[in-house]
C-alpha cells in the first residue's frame, strides 16, 4: 500500500460446501487479522492498514478446497 487506508476484505466460496478461511499478514508474515467462521459460505476482514506490503493466506480447514471470489473494497486517508 502507498497511503494509510480503510480497507474491507470479503471472501466469498463459490461452493458452499467448502470451509475456507483467510488471513492477513505484515511485511514479516505476522498474523494481523483472520475470519474463519464456519457457519457461513463467506469470511471478512475489516482493518486500517498503513503503507507497506501485506500477505494473504486462503486456507481450506481440514484441507478443504474449493473455488472463491475475493473483493477488496478500499479507501485511502489524506
Amino acid at each position: 500500500l502507498a497511503r494509510q487506508q480503510s480497507l474491507k476484505f470479503h471472501l466469498k466460496f463459490v461452493n458452499a460446501r467448502s470451509d475456507l478461511d483467510l488471513a492477513l499478514y505484515d511485511k514479516n508474515r505476522k498474523l494481523i487479522q483472520k475470519s474463519s467462521s464456519s457457519k457461513t459460505d463467506f469470511e471478512y476482514i475489516q482493518t486500517t492498514l498503513r503503507p507497506g506490503k501485506y500477505y494473504f493466506k486462503i486456507y481450506g480447514w481440514k484441507k478443504a478446497y474449493g473455488p472463491y471470489e475475493m473483493l477488496i473494497e478500499g479507501m485511502y486517508f489524506f
